[in-house]
């Protein structure tokens, strides 16, 4: 009995919900400033804040998503890439932008961009659109036929700020938004993908999130 105490007691711990919430704080409470965040201008902290770029595992999720075949996977990659990071940029400035009243009064991010004031609310409005504007953008360099493929991201990622609070369904709504990107993968190297057996594959990314009231 006591060998077994002692293992007991030498097993590592599961984390603590507090431990679980503190580092979601970190990562999307709008406050870190760490590493290479700290060598930008000061003005420009704020946005990279809002646009969850420290770290920016939004950008990734959505961009490792993509395929490409070697012969055009450099081509395909770096349209990807650029069109990932303009719309995680705008995806997360319109979801603060809507959620400011509620993130004001919420310990974990209170202290996002908006609510804290380092941003006001147009200048936010007007950084999203210049980020979806931009992510449109790419789709030019994409072959023809990829814009129709983008707008159910488009309209899942506008509507996913509101489905937290019309229904209880945001996380789906999420998954579906970062499985989207195989879709756009697929387009940008002119394979044209059927959505139905590609886009539950996503659906799993969001579950981290079930617990989460606000990202």
């Amino acid at each position: 009995m006591a060998a077994d105490a002692r293992k007991r007691k030498s097993q590592p711990s599961p984390p603590s919900s507090s431990h679980i919430d503190e580092s979601l704080a970190q990562q999307y409470g709008g406050g870190h400033a760490g590493g290479w965040v700290e060598r930008l201008p000061s003005s420009w902290i704020p946005y990279v804040q809002l646009a969850r770029l420290s770290p920016p595992a939004a950008l990734f999720l959505i961009f490792i998503q993509q395929r490409a075949p070697a012969t055009d996977v450099l081509q395909a990659c770096l349209v990807m890439f650029v069109g990932s990071f303009f719309a995680s940029n705008a995806a997360h400035a319109w979801n603060d932008l809507v959620d400011a009243d509620l993130d004001s009064s919420v310990a974990r991010t209170k202290m996002r961009p908006i609510p804290r004031g380092a941003i006001p609310a147009r200048g936010a409005f007007v950084f999203a659109v210049s980020q979806a504007v931009a992510a449109a953008g790419m789709i030019g360099f994409m072959p023809g036929g990829s814009a129709p493929y983008a707008v159910p991201s488009i309209v899942a990622t506008a509507y996913y700020p509101l489905a937290k609070r019309q229904t209880h369904l945001a996380q789906l709504v999420l998954g579906f938004c970062l499985a989207h990107g195989m879709l756009m993968g697929s387009c940008a190297i002119g394979v044209w993908p059927y959505p139905l057996p590609v886009l539950p594959r996503g659906f799993p990314y969001g579950l981290p999130y079930l617990n989460t009231r606000s990202i």
